[in-house]
């Protein structure tokens, strides 16, 4: 638990480092994101075959081993997804609504990261 706790906090840091990047440093990241997957994929699916075994072992059903297991294809879907972000609109830092009061007070709705947020699957990291 340690573990997941420090990864978190380091998160947690590094997401004050991402408010200050491009929008070309954000997809530059995610091309190298989705490199790394691809260039990874058999030490992936290596550490991976450790989680079906041990799901076999404890008799986790069929369909649940399913959707643990990490396959040379589906690896590849998670990189394609995740260079599909890159063709999505960065939304950071766009205004939704401005609004001026009477007294000459400006507010603005800004778009801002959400923070870290933190998953724990179950099953089917791929889904993400």
């Amino acid at each position: 638990m340690n573990e997941v706790l420090e990864k978190a906090k380091k998160a947690s840091a590094a997401k004050d480092q991402l408010l200050l990047k491009t929008t070309e440093q954000k997809n530059a990241a995610l091309h190298a994101i989705a490199s790394a997957l691809k260039a990874s994929s058999a030490y992936l699916i290596e550490e991976n075959l450790k989680d079906v075994q041990a799901a076999e072992e404890k008799q986790f059903t069929p369909s649940v081993i399913d959707r643990i297991t990490l396959t040379e294809e589906r690896i590849e879907a998670i990189a394609d997804a995740t260079l599909q972000l890159i063709q999505l609109k960065d939304p950071i830092g766009e205004t939704l609504e401005t609004i001026q009061k009477e007294n000459g007070l400006l507010i603005e709705k800004v778009r801002v990261p959400l923070g870290t947020v933190g998953m724990i699957y179950e099953a089917r990291p791929n889904v993400t």
